[in-house]
């Protein structure tokens, strides 16, 4: 719901979560297949999740990648509200910076990879699952995430 989410300033304006309860924002075709999303996120690493989204089918049926709590680069899905991981690795972040995050699923691959903002390095983990073959991108967390510079692109 609109309620769920709130157009904040932060260097610019970001889309930020307003409740704590993982609310989506979706944009896109049903019949999207192979495709990047892009986006700046910015999270608590305490308590925090920001996550993009590829190929949702319906309410609660997408995957998933992103930063977490407590310190953790995502790889998964959601299938019907519940959170499921894939793959994830170990990453350090903190509440003041932004991350870019570039999520491609193409085929069966799912590829997520976070870059740092200062030093530039990158993290990825990669995994192949066939649950949704197509759907709309978008964005979803909890914990006052922040997106910006949002992007899909085709591949």
């Amino acid at each position: 719901p609109a309620s769920a989410w709130s157009i904040t300033s932060d260097g610019s304006n970001v889309l930020t979560t307003a409740t704590p309860d993982f609310p989506v924002a979706i944009v896109g075709s049903p019949n999207w297949t192979d495709y990047r999303v892009s986006a700046d996120v910015k999270t608590n690493p305490t308590n925090g999740h920001a996550r993009l989204i590829a190929r949702q089918s319906g309410d609660g049926y997408f995957y998933a990648c992103g930063i977490d709590h407590p310190g953790t680069l995502f790889l998964g899905k959601e299938w019907g509200g519940t959170w499921y991981e894939f793959k994830s690795a170990p990453y350090a972040f903190v509440d003041t910076a932004w991350y870019h995050i570039d999520f491609t699923v193409v085929g069966n691959t799912q590829t997520c990879t976070v870059t740092d903002p200062v030093s530039k390095a990158t993290m990825t983990v990669s995994d192949t699952q066939s649950h949704f073959a197509s759907g709309p991108a978008g964005v979803t967390g909890d914990t006052q995430a922040e997106f910006d510079n949002f992007v899909v692109t085709a591949v």
